[in-house]
């Protein structure tokens, strides 16, 4: 089935990039291109044999050998397989836990300053916290 370019993109950043069976990073460009590393297709996460239909919620990206070989088993045992318990996060799933990690890390550094002391140092230990809190995502 073709799909429309932004369609595409919802797609792939569903699940940020990466394939929902395997957990590795797919390339937006390299969507439908077989032999390519990171080549990815649209794969039903019911399947279309098992019923699936083509709506929005059923479709995710993933890599063409990944898709192919799991034909229509079981989504959650592939993935279980592959050491994950659920798609990987989307894209704006990813910056919302950044943005509160930036927060949580900072306010706890901040605080755990202030309550040995204080001063010019609980500044620069948020700034570090949040700085720390970025970077964990």
């Amino acid at each position: 089935m073709q799909f429309p370019d932004e369609v595409l993109d919802r797609i792939f950043h569903r699940t940020g990039g990466r394939c929902h069976l395997c957990g590795s990073q797919l390339s937006r460009p390299a969507y439908g291109r077989v032999g390519v590393r990171d080549g990815w297709e649209v794969d039903h996460s019911h399947a279309r044999a098992n019923g699936g239909s083509d709506h929005g919620n059923n479709l995710f990206a993933a890599h063409i050998a990944c898709n192919r070989s799991r034909q229509a088993k079981p989504v959650q045992a592939i993935r279980r397989a592959n050491g994950l318990v659920a798609p990987p996060m989307s894209t704006a799933q990813r910056e919302q836990l950044r943005a509160q990690r930036v927060i949580g890390f900072g306010t706890l550094c901040f605080g755990l300053v202030v309550l040995a002391g204080g001063g010019p140092v609980a500044i620069l230990a948020g700034v570090l916290g949040a700085a720390l809190g970025s970077e964990s995502v």
